[in-house]
């Protein structure tokens, strides 16, 4: 629909929506009243319904290599002692993989 001029008061937007919102509305009944008898083709369907987005085709990367270890890295794991377990109370694993 071609608005000839845009409204310049409020009372003309308000007028304006409603209009635009009975055409939307009347023209949801109409799809509907097609489908249920079957009258929409596939082409036509599809021109109502919103595009389907598709994913990026992103371009092949090969896998990043790890990054070099820091040879004066601070060592704070060598601060605690083994892992002992809640459950038996043995070193080596957690409560959770007894």
């Amino acid at each position: 629909m071609a608005v000839p001029n845009l409204p310049s008061t409020l009372e003309g937007w308000y007028e304006l929506t409603i209009r635009l919102d009975r055409q939307w509305r009347q023209a949801v009944a109409e799809r509907k009243i097609f489908a249920a008898r079957g009258g929409l083709t596939q082409q036509a369907q599809r021109n109502w319904q919103t595009p389907a987005t598709r994913p990026q085709q992103t371009q092949w990367r090969p896998p990043a290599q790890p990054a070099a270890r820091d040879p004066n890295a601070m060592q704070v794991d060598r601060n605690r002692g083994p892992l002992r377990c809640y459950n038996c109370g043995q070193t080596g694993h957690m409560a959770r993989a007894c």
